[in-house]
């Protein structure tokens, strides 16, 4: 990883502040959790209150696939804000927001593509690169419980087990056997539904795991068990092929080989070669070598 430094001087920096987490999926989780663990092992003062310092969680939601920014927009350029740090992001044609941000913002992008696309139409703002926050996530990391943030110690809700049992129903059905390497693999392919998939609908194949979940993450051993679970759904995988971007990181968390397909405006190319691009186990590949290298993916059934 090469921009994980830049980030926590900048917290440090700012004091205390009031987190935003991003609303979204089961990868938006992921790096919700992520971040806040970072901000735990690095003794940050994090305030669930309001607070004129804002730091918004990072992901993929400054697109135009996703409606109005107009909430994000008052909510990070208020004039209670006196300063706000973007958490690593990614731009694309959202032009309107980007120009909105002032001296007040510190913005990382993930990809170099987001970090010139956003200096070309804001002078004002500071936008630097940075890893993907999800990066940051430890397996092993557990923290005292936080109880506001709804880690008191409780027995579960049922909706997480549920949920952990449908994402290993889903990657079942989306894997394959394949022999690699003088033996038999696992391996699963897990392409994404919907506005930013570039697959030729032959390829859309087996399940879209991503979107089982939707919210806004909390910090609760609810979604911390739900994205443990599904590290440990993946770890019993050899092979994870996706153009969705956590479950990428996801699989690369658990111990898998993972082949990145880029989504359709460069946000896993870019990703991967701003942050993994010397992992030993992450691999880009175009959709057109699919075939050839994993011709196994053709026996899934299209869900």
């Amino acid at each position: 990883m090469t921009g994980s430094c830049s980030i926590l001087p900048a917290l440090i920096e700012l004091g205390e502040f009031q987190y935003c987490a991003n609303e979204g999926n089961i990868g938006d989780l992921l790096i919700d959790i992520a971040t806040r663990q970072f901000f735990r092992r690095h003794h940050l003062p994090v305030r669930h209150e309001s607070h004129q310092h804002v730091v918004y969680g990072g992901g993929g939601r400054f697109v135009p696939f996703y409606g109005s920014l107009e909430v994000q927009v008052a909510k990070l350029t208020s004039a209670r804000v006196e300063r706000c740090i973007i958490l690593p992001h990614s731009f694309y044609q959202v032009d309107s927001f980007v120009r909105v941000l002032d001296e007040r913002h510190l913005v990382f992008c993930r990809e170099q593509r987001s970090l010139d696309y956003c200096r070309s139409l804001n002078e004002r703002a500071q936008f630097l690169p940075a890893d993907d926050m999800a990066l940051h996530f430890c397996r092993d990391y557990s923290p005292p419980s936080d109880p506001e943030e709804g880690g008191a110690s409780h027995c579960l809700k049922p909706w997480a087990a549920s949920l952990v049992e449908k994402i290993r129903k889903a990657v079942q059905e989306s894997s394959f056997p394949v022999f690699r390497e003088n033996y038999w693999q696992r391996g699963v392919f897990l392409p994404r539904r919907g506005k930013e998939s570039a697959l030729p609908a032959e390829l859309v194949l087996g399940q879209d795991i991503s979107d089982l979940w939707s919210g806004t993450g909390d910090g609760s051993q609810e979604q911390v068990f739900l994205i443990q679970g599904l590290l440990t759904v993946l770890s019993g995988l050899d092979i994870l092929i996706s153009d969705r971007l956590h479950i990428c990181i996801a699989g690369l968390l658990a111990g898998c080989r993972v082949y990145f397909l880029d989504n359709n405006y460069g946000k896993l190319s870019g990703v991967y070669r701003q942050s993994l691009l010397e992992h030993p186990r992450a691999h880009l590949l175009h959709y057109s070598e699919l075939s050839g290298l994993f011709p196994e993916i053709f026996s899934l059934v299209r869900k």
